[in-house]
Parts: C-alpha cells; structure tokens; sequence
C-alpha cells in the first residue's frame, strides 16, 4: 500500500498528517503541487518519513494525482494506493478502516464517504454535495454519497487506466468515478468522520465558482 497526498502551500496540518501515517509503515509519497517557497520548511520536515515529488509550478489536484501514481508506477512495487488530503480532514481510523476495506475487497474503488448532516459542515459544502450528488446519479444512474472525497483505495493494477482519465483539477475525482462505473469496477462506500478547520473551510483550495464550472462541465461531457 502507498499512501499519496497531493499538497498545495501546506500548513502544519500535513506535518500531522505525516505524524500521524508514519507508524502505519506504508511508504508515502507527498506530491508538492507548486507550493511557495516558504512551504519548504513543512517539505523538508516530512522528507525523512515521506518521498517527496516537485511540480515546478501549481498543476491543480487531479494532476498531482496522476504524477503520485506515476511515481508508484516508475518506482515502487505496492499492491494499493489510497490517496489522502493534506490538510488533516482525514482521521486516522477512517484511513485504516478504508485500507482493511480494501483488502477485503481488493477489486473494487473504496471510497471514504463524509456524512454532511453534521453542523459543523460549511453550508457550502452541504448545498454542493447535494447538488453534485444528484446529478451525478442522473448521469451516471448510480448513487454515490460523497463525490468529492479525497479519500479513496485501490488497487496498483488499475494505475493505466487511473494515468488516462482526463482532469487536471478537482473534476478528475469525478472523472476517476465515471470511469470505474463505465467499466463496471465495483465501488464501496465506507463512512467517514466529516472534519472542517472551521466553518469557512479555511484549508480548503477549492476556487467555488471556477471549480464547480470545471466539475459540472467534466459530469456532463459523455
């Protein structure tokens, strides 16, 4: 199993991300997309735990997606990837709880999968997940709870197929979930703890108006 984390100007957070995967003895790779200079320092304290992959400028989410799963593919000789946020939203036992997951089901997407019912979450988040949901069920006709979660597993064998789904941004998420349906890859939800820095969503580089533009424009493109 390889943990990957695409990171775009982290905080602290990532450093207790890294602290908290280190004991799980996964090999870890952090895709650095672009960050300032002043990102260097979080870069260099998690390098002893973590390998560490440069984009020379911001390439946008999906796309330090595809360079970690490059890196596994070039690289390293592990039977799953699970893709993890960097700011500290994903609670260690859900990780492991989607890890086992997938190793009971070592065939299929396994999808962490936040409950929005929860005060704490941002309205924004609440009314677009709603929104995104429900198209995408009348798309796709299949349901799924959480279609922006960033964490998700799966197996090393589905890397080629995960290196040609189209998406530089956020949409490649979605994308990544059309394509698993298309193929009929067998997806499962398993809940998670919904986590926000606050009500804002501070942590968050979600752009609400430039991204759901994109998101929306990649669902409906058959």
């Amino acid at each position: 199993m390889v943990v990957v984390i695409p990171a775009y100007n982290p905080d602290y957070h990532l450093i207790d991300v890294i602290n908290n995967l280190k004991d799980l003895k996964y090999k870890i790779v952090v895709v650095n997309d672009g960050s300032n200079k002043d990102c260097n320092k979080i870069f260099n304290k998690i390098s002893k735990y973590a390998y560490i992959v440069n984009h020379n400028t911001n390439m946008g989410k999906g796309m330090a997606m595809k360079t970690g799963i490059r890196y596994i593919k070039d690289n390293l000789n592990e039977d799953g990837i699970i893709f993890v946020d960097a700011d500290n939203q994903h609670d260690i036992e859900d990780i492991k709880n989607i890890i086992n997951a997938f190793y009971n089901n070592p065939d299929s997407l396994i999808l962490g999968c936040r409950l929005f019912n929860n005060k704490e979450v941002p309205i924004r988040s609440k009314i677009g997940n709603n929104i995104t949901k429900k198209v995408f069920k009348l798309v796709t006709k299949t349901y799924i709870s959480d279609t922006q979660t960033g964490l998700r597993c799966m197996s090393s064998k589905y890397i080629p197929m995960l290196l040609n789904i189209p998406g530089d941004r956020y949409e490649y998420e979605i994308s990544m979930l059309k394509e698993f349906i298309k193929n009929k890859i067998d997806i499962k939800e398993v809940k998670i703890k919904t986590i926000y820095e606050d009500k804002k969503n501070s942590t968050s580089h979600f752009k609400t108006i430039k991204d759901s533009y994109i998101i929306y424009k990649s669902l409906l493109k058959r």
